[in-house]
């Protein structure tokens, strides 16, 4: 039923919806924006592809730039630096300079250095020995303690567990003893090996500090389950206690 109404009419939804859109006001003011929807992805068409250059890479759909700068034309490079073919790479440098046969970044071969020995690596089967690692590697210090004054004749054994060398003259041995001894004190180092004792040197404690000794003797070498020992004086020293001696052993 058409607007206006008269007394007595009846009037459902629809009639009230009709008169109230006919007789809408003026628009009014525009609202604020609302917020900013996610980015999209950025896309071209440029038919089909055929065909890229050097600076890009088309992998499992995915168009990437592969990352260059432009540096003029190069004709010299830097210490550990290699130009072959257009391309650089870097080469492994050691203490001494770059590896020697180690081209293209390939880091088997000969890595100098000035003060540790070194090894050509991969011209090696198996595990690296003993005797070509840096001789810090290599050395093995093995102490004798003396609790108190050593005993006329005392015995200290050291099984060993794997084979070692005790150098000529017993270099890189020290000592060290709480109370300085009287006399000079001499201790002999023996290797026992298949029941058979063999002197390596002599320590001979001194009394000129609690640090002080002579070293003598030819050294030798010690297999796995031979003994090194230390034998005390056959006189005990009036003085001399607390005693420590450290042998500079290598592994063999």
């Amino acid at each position: 039923m058409p607007y206006p109404w008269q007394h007595g009419d009846v009037l459902t939804a629809s009639d009230l919806n009709a008169a109230i859109a006919a007789n809408a006001g003026a628009p009014g003011a525009v609202g604020p924006p609302g917020p900013t929807g996610p980015s999209g992805t950025q896309q071209w068409t440029a038919g089909n592809v055929t065909t890229l250059s050097g600076r890009l890479t088309l992998s499992g759909g995915m168009l990437d730039i592969i990352q260059q700068w432009t540096a003029g034309t190069v004709t010299t490079v830097g210490t550990g630096l290699n130009l072959a073919g257009g391309v650089l790479t870097a080469t492994a440098v050691g203490g001494g300079g770059p590896p020697t046969g180690a081209a293209g970044g390939d880091l088997s071969g000969t890595y100098p250095n000035p003060t540790v020995g070194h090894v050509a690596a991969n011209a090696i089967a198996g595990p690296l020995a003993y005797s070509q690692l840096p001789t810090e590697v290599q050395q093995v210090p093995l102490s004798f303690p003396f609790v108190g004054k050593p005993a006329a004749s005392q015995l200290v054994n050291v099984p060993m567990p794997w084979s070692i060398t005790v150098p000529s003259g017993l270099a890189g041995t020290v000592v060290y003893d709480t109370t300085k001894a009287t006399a000079s004190a001499a201790f002999t180092v023996n290797k026992i090996s298949g029941g058979s004792t063999t002197a390596l040197g002599t320590v001979t404690v001194t009394t000129t500090s609690n640090t002080s000794a002579t070293l003598s003797g030819s050294g030798g070498t010690l297999n796995a389950g031979d003994v090194l020992q230390i034998v005390a004086p056959a006189s005990q020293d009036a003085t001399l206690s607390d005693l420590g001696i450290t042998l500079l052993a290598s592994r063999v």
